[in-house]
């Protein structure tokens, strides 16, 4: 017997803060704190247990279960259950059954739609960009997952690109899950275009694609891209009960449809996302249930109806370097498709940005862009939180009045947050850290302001006489035990101007009690005063040195 909880919540994330016009305030999902539903307004007795389901659930009962909503608690192994196969049968032919038929005048013209936020912004930007400098005249969407892939003014102030929050669309409170690859087939039904051009943001053109439009080049209203081998049996066909199509597996980075003649297979690929908690199993390996992805449910959603496709090749012009080389008419390349060596900033995936002069087409117009997006001074709303750091907000606010016109020497940088603070407003600034400086060497070149700043990677100690003092400003975020601090304080006094500031990060912080204990006996010993406090930065005027405020 299952037991059904009054509400449920799909867009959970742990960890992210309640919004209540996002999240439910009677979701089970933050039950587990008494307090938090108390003051959100919910009553911790009011929530019963999560619904549960066993391998002995009836299939229809199953179904009833996984309508509602995302399997939170059925146990790991749950997709090999018979019944949730069954079940998912049922859920597909009743929604083949009720599908909905193709809106008559709802869509127009022309556009592409790239799916990109957040880690896949700078992705999107030199997609947009290559776009229009192939010739590619009509209007391009980005289409992004709110708060979770956040798109900056770089992206935004593009001529002639619209950009699209998912979370916030009308549609959205009628799909059951949504993450990056779900959001797919959700940008492409929803976009205004009656032809639809599909780019992964990790894919641009190298010559106009317009030509995918033309009825010699697409004779049935579906262009599709293959993939390599290792993709061709990423599809359990027994799963949809489906006999295997015996093609090449399909690539998802690039998609042209004439909805009018796409729709059907696009309403079935988005059934089977909605479900993606079953349909994808997320691995080249042991493929028992589903398959691996989105682009696959495109591919079973063709076969499934019998809808035919049009491709120009078997298989990729080129797959090395983390990108594929797809053709397009006449086999002439086409699209880069940059599926591990994407554009980002360093650390954002697991293999950081390189060029490999020569290996793919117009790869230094791609880089052209890329370095437009990395080193073009953004000043917007996403500052502090797009560059990683413990400053809070009030703290970078507090720091920035702090440093206006002073040179500044910084112990401890992280990621470079407080670097990027310290030389928005400051003449100048050194920044020593025993860590790489390559974090904090993007982040200034993102917001134009790496001339400003002398990186160097070694012990403060080293450091510190060989840096081009005196200095009129400091922050000490080095170490946090009481030691540390006081070695630091006594390395960098003299080589402070008479009248400087020194500031002290983790400041009354209860994690890090040897920073206060440290930094109040040197402001003891040395006649410093406290100036100013924003969360844990503290701030001290050393003698003859004036409030900055």
């Amino acid at each position: 017997m299952m037991s059904i909880r009054p509400c449920h919540c799909d867009r959970y994330v742990p960890e992210r803060a309640y919004r209540p016009s996002r999240d439910c305030n009677k979701c089970w999902l933050y039950a587990h704190d008494p307090a938090l539903r108390r003051a959100w307004g919910g009553d911790p007795a009011a929530c019963v247990p999560l619904r549960t389901a066993g391998p002995d659930t009836p299939a229809a009962e199953l179904a009833d279960f996984l309508a509602q909503g995302p399997a939170d608690g059925l146990p790991d192994g749950w997709k090999l259950w018979p019944a949730a196969r069954e079940a998912h049968r049922l859920l597909t032919a009743q929604f083949l059954a009720a599908m909905p038929a193709y809106p008559a005048g709802r869509f127009r013209g022309r556009g592409a739609v790239i799916c990109g936020g957040g880690a896949y912004e700078a992705c999107a930007y030199v997609c947009c960009r290559m776009l229009r400098h192939v010739g590619w005249g009509h209007p391009i969407q980005v289409w992004h997952r709110g708060a979770e892939e956040p798109v900056s003014a770089r992206v935004r102030g593009l001529p002639g690109v619209e950009v699209i929050d998912i979370e916030a669309h009308p549609a959205r409170a009628g799909r059951r899950l949504m993450g990056g690859w779900e959001s797919k087939s959700f940008a492409v039904l929803n976009a205004p275009f009656e032809e639809v051009l599909f780019l992964d943001a990790d894919c641009y053109p190298v010559f106009n694609p317009d030509e995918c439009f033309e009825p010699a080049n697409n004779p049935h209203g579906i262009v599709t891209w293959p993939d390599v081998s290792s993709g061709d049996g990423a599809v359990h066909w027994d799963t949809y009960g489906v006999a295997p199509d015996g093609e090449p597996g399909l690539n998802g980075g690039h998609y042209v449809f004439t909805k009018r003649r796409a729709w059907p297979v696009l309403q079935l690929a988005a059934h089977y996302d909605n479900h993606s908690d079953f349909y994808y199993w997320r691995s080249w390996l042991g493929v028992e249930v589903g398959a691996f992805g989105d682009q696959e449910q495109i591919r079973v959603a063709l076969r499934q109806l019998g809808t035919p496709s049009h491709r120009y090749a078997a298989r990729p012009l080129k797959c090395d370097d983390g990108a594929y080389l797809q053709p397009g008419p006449h086999g002439r390349p086409l699209f880069v498709h940059r599926f591990a060596n994407k554009f980002a900033e360093p650390g954002k995936f697991a293999q950081n940005p390189h060029w490999h002069p020569g290996r793919f087409p117009m790869e230094a117009t791609a880089w052209q862009y890329f370095l437009d997006w990395m080193a073009a001074p953004v000043y917007d709303a996403a500052f502090p939180d797009d560059v990683p750091g413990l400053f809070t907000a009030a703290e970078c606010a507090m720091w920035l009045e702090t440093c206006a016109g002073r040179d500044v020497l910084e112990l401890g940088r992280f990621s470079g947050r407080s670097t990027v603070v310290s030389a928005q407003s400051g003449r100048r600034v050194v920044s020593l850290d025993l860590r790489s400086d390559a974090d904090a060497d993007f982040w200034l070149q993102r917001y134009g302001l790496r001339h400003k700043v002398w990186l160097r990677v070694g012990y403060f100690a080293d450091l510190i006489p060989t840096s081009g003092g005196p200095f009129s400003a400091c922050l000490i975020d080095g170490g946090h035990d009481f030691q540390p601090v006081a070695t630091d304080i006594a390395g960098v006094v003299p080589h402070l101007a008479p009248g400087a500031v020194i500031g002290f990060h983790d400041y009354e912080d209860s994690n890090f009690p040897g920073v206060k204990a440290a930094v109040d006996a040197a402001a003891e010993s040395r006649g410093w005063t406290l100036a100013n406090r924003a969360d844990h930065l503290a701030v001290f005027l050393t003698p003859s040195a004036k409030v900055k405020r």
